[in-house]
């Protein structure tokens, strides 16, 4: 059950675009994976989806050493300073266990065939400034690539 993380990141961003396993969880109409900006937390989400009411947050784990160095981030510690309103780990399944995240946090577990609910995230407070910022940063560059066919 050998998945990377690109693969995974691929796999989840579908999931959250259009899963049926749980209302809680919104479909994301508009997702943004591995997308570099620069905020003013550093932070990088792997996945960032928003749907017409909320942000959702996806960070991707294939191996422990990437997910406990994880934990050192400061974003990870406090729920404003990161993005998302509903955060999430997805990992291969058992990976991590649902006592191993942070309380508010949700569980997401690639069972090598399908994104499966282990816990629920709850929506939770998150850093608005560093999604605006995201956000702009995609209208900049979908400006400047329109710009850049006029001729």
């Amino acid at each position: 059950m050998k998945i990377t993380h690109s693969e995974l990141i691929v796999k989840a961003a579908k999931w959250l675009k259009r899963h049926t396993e749980n209302s809680f969880i919104p479909n994301c109409s508009f997702i943004l994976t591995e997308f570099v900006a620069i905020t003013h937390t550093g932070e990088t989400p792997d996945i960032l989806g928003f749907s017409s009411n909320r942000s959702v947050m996806i960070e991707v784990k294939v191996n422990r050493s990437d997910f406990l160095n994880d934990s050192k981030k400061v974003f990870r510690n406090y729920d404003d300073f990161g993005m998302g309103q509903q955060k999430f780990y997805c990992c291969p399944e058992g990976l991590i266990e649902q006592n191993e995240i942070p309380d508010n946090w949700g569980l997401l577990y690639w069972t090598g065939k399908k994104i499966e609910i282990i816990k629920n995230g709850n929506i939770q407070e998150c850093n608005l400034q560093a999604e605006r910022t995201m956000l702009l940063s995609v209208i900049r560059r979908l400006k400047e690539q329109a710009n850049a066919f006029k001729f």
